[in-house]
């Protein structure tokens, strides 16, 4: 029985063996991509006609329904927002003492808006001409996206940890196809909510898309650094140690209600506060 319980720690150990020599190639790569646009967008509007003409298509192509679908999607990495659906995370994760899980969302997320200020200041790149935005324009600069590098950040460690429930947690009958096919289903989903963050900065007028692109290749590079050190960690048997959760399911259930209800509160502000909700969706 205890040869069976120990077969999913194995399999973590050998998947965080071969992490750790993949993960410093992702974020070289995805850091000399970021770099490559980063010197594109400093060299001038020449370099880069063709953030102006997708600008262009994406205006041309806008429609109340498509400007309400992807509205919903900027709105989701708003700050606020943000802010809320990672202290959901990580209070649900300390709620059911995964402290390791917890202090990892917390500690990237913090720095990886430490890093998107960072580089917004280093670059300083103008915003698209607010002729263009049909939301509020930010007040930052526009290279590299915000919301593009958080959303990478955040639902790319929501697929990690996922990953690392199923490893602990799994099923039969048939539980690697199962296993497989939920995983294809994780990444699938969560692939698509990041390139629609992307594409509504974009489409709201208040990125190029460049600075979109970026965003996601400095976000994979933070990412990649992120799990790389935590694995690293991990694997030399010096990762904290989880305390126990909750006992009380009722009790944990009951944090989990009120999180979510305060949460919903802060999207139901952030959607009510944005100029373009009168727009889209009049009373």
């Amino acid at each position: 029985m205890s040869r069976l319980s120990d077969r999913p720690r194995a399999e973590t150990r050998k998947r965080a063996g071969w992490s750790l020599w993949l993960l410093p190639t992702l974020f070289v790569l995805f850091l000399a991509g970021s770099l490559w646009l980063a010197l594109s967008a400093s060299a001038g509007p020449a370099s880069t006609t063709w953030d102006g003409r997708i600008t262009e298509a994406l205006v041309a192509a806008r429609t109340p329904g498509l400007s309400r679908l992807l509205w919903v999607f900027t709105i989701l990495c708003d700050t606020p927002v943000m802010t809320a659906l990672i202290s959901l995370t990580v209070i649900v994760l300390l709620a059911w003492g995964r402290w390791t899980r917890a202090i990892l969302i917390a500690g990237a997320m913090v720095s990886a808006q430490g890093m998107s200020s960072l580089s917004k200041a280093v670059f300083q790149r103008p915003r698209p001409p607010q002729i263009d935005m049909v939301i509020k324009e930010p007040g930052s600069y526009s290279f590299p996206s915000g919301h593009a590098f958080l959303s990478v950040v955040f639902i790319g460690l929501l697929v990690f940890l996922a990953f690392r429930w199923l490893d602990a947690h799994p099923r039969s009958p048939g539980p690697r196809a199962a296993s497989a096919g939920l995983r294809a289903i994780i990444v699938v989903a969560a692939a698509a909510v990041i390139a629609l963050v992307g594409l509504s900065r974009v489409y709201l007028g208040v990125h190029w898309t460049s600075d979109v692109l970026a965003g996601w290749c400095f976000g994979a590079a933070w990412l990649s650094v992120v799990l790389g050190v935590f694995l690293a960690w991990e694997r030399r048997g010096r990762s904290w140690s989880d305390s126990r959760p909750i006992p009380r399911t009722d009790v944990r259930a009951a944090l989990v209600a009120v999180l979510l209800l305060v949460t919903a509160l802060v999207v139901f502000l952030a959607v009510r506060s944005d100029p373009l909700y009168l727009q889209l969706m009049p009373d």
